[in-house]
């Protein structure tokens, strides 16, 4: 019985802790505001990120004055107002309110308002031309661009949605898993090390599952802008994904060296019939 229960548990214990990781990253990388926010301040350095929200929000606003001359002006204007800290500071409000509305089910449609921006704007259009002034202060609603809609998010995301604050929970099962399939196991130093490099396995494998999906993101937008822009977006957030798994993946190669040490010394070896059939049993299957 404890050699078939041994190795299930300990594999169970690693797939558990290995998805818990991950919900917890999820967790606190996407659906904690204070994080997304502290992420946008870096994002918004990209040049990338500042060319594609750049090109957007002039393109806005031509499309609102309707003055194609007036196009370069605007294009300054707007490249000097990504620089201002009254706008940085406006930016990372409405990165809060997207993110709040992302992770809200009841919001069909997910917004980045950048209402503020078309009011700077206007205030500094009114000197030189006033009539354009007057246009974008009264479209300022139009800076509020369409994101997605709820039901085009991927199915992944309700999968997140339904599990993401359960990471420490699987975490902690994994844990006890894995320890129990040690204890009963009659080869405790090979559990130990089977533990320890499953977890370095598995952790490197989020990693890279990751960084695959963000590739499959960028490989299906069209422009280069676009391409760079997604790449700049998820940067800080896989480097914290890496981080943890960097920490989880030493914890399991030291665990797996503390079994191979043990297995050197020959503490928790397998007992000469620990895992071989009872006589009775090879008896009654090799007549």
């Amino acid at each position: 019985m404890r050699r078939l229960l041994s190795i299930p548990l300990v594999l169970a214990g690693v797939l558990a802790i290995a998805f818990g990781s991950v919900l917890f990253w999820i967790d606190q990388q996407i659906f904690d505001t204070a994080t997304v926010v502290d992420h946008s301040h870096e994002i918004l350095a990209k040049p990338a990120v500042q060319a594609e929200l750049r090109s957007a929000i002039v393109n806005q606003i031509v499309l609102i004055v309707g003055i194609d001359r007036l196009k370069s002006q605007i294009d300054d204007m707007v490249k000097l107002e990504l620089a201002d800290p009254v706008f940085q500071r406006d930016f990372t409000d409405s990165i809060a309110v997207t993110q709040q509305s992302l992770v809200d089910p009841t919001v069909p449609i997910i917004r980045l308002d950048l209402s503020a921006v078309a009011v700077h704007l206007a205030a500094q259009l009114q000197a030189k031309n006033p009539v354009a002034a007057q246009l974008v202060s009264a479209q300022t609603g139009s800076l509020r661009f369409d994101l997605i809609d709820r039901t085009q998010l991927p199915r992944e995301w309700l999968w997140a949605e339904r599990w993401h604050n359960l990471g420490l929970f699987y975490f902690g099962l994994g844990i006890i898993l894995a320890a129990v399939g040690i204890a009963v196991g009659p080869g405790r130093w090979g559990l130990t090390v089977t533990t320890g490099i499953g977890l370095v396995v598995l952790c490197g494998a989020s990693v890279l599952g990751t960084k695959w999906a963000v590739a499959k993101a960028v490989a299906s937008t069209a422009t280069p802008t676009d391409k760079a822009a997604i790449k700049d977006l998820a940067q800080p957030f896989i480097a914290d994904l890496t981080t943890q798994s960097v920490v989880i993946g030493v914890i399991g190669l030291l665990i797996a060296l503390v079994g191979a040490g043990l297995g050197v010394m020959g503490i928790g070896r397998v007992p000469t019939n620990e895992w071989s059939p009872p006589p009775s049993f090879r008896q009654a299957n090799w007549r």
